[in-house]
């Protein structure tokens, strides 16, 4: 397989975990603040938290949990469940967050 297949490869490998581990679920709009903490994974693979409940929806501030990736990923945000302000995110527990920052940074290393 080409280098070039490889990098393919492993970017659909990270569309299908965005979408198999997106989970808005995880926001329940009548919990206290504090009761939960919400993750975003971004297309660069970063990692934010904020607090979850009913202040999800307000302007908060979020945390970084893990820097972006450097590196040119090219990954496209369309295939990411939710696009906002021109990056692309799911929404998951901080272990599935993980997860899928490993692979990116698999596909970082191809490139």
């Amino acid at each position: 397989m080409s280098k070039e297949e490889l990098k393919e490869e492993q970017r659909q490998k990270i569309y299908c975990m965005v979408v198999e581990l997106h989970d808005p679920g995880l926001i329940n709009p009548h919990e206290a603040p504090n009761a939960n903490t919400i993750y975003h994974c971004y297309n660069d693979g970063e990692i934010t938290n904020r607090k979850g409940g009913s202040a999800y929806t307000q302007f908060r501030n979020m945390h970084t949990s893990a820097q972006p990736i450097y590196g040119n990923l090219k990954l496209d945000i369309s295939k990411f469940p939710i696009v906002d302000s021109g990056v692309g995110y799911v929404i998951a527990t901080y272990e599935n967050c993980l997860k899928i920052r490993s692979e990116m940074e698999k596909l970082a290393e191809l490139i």
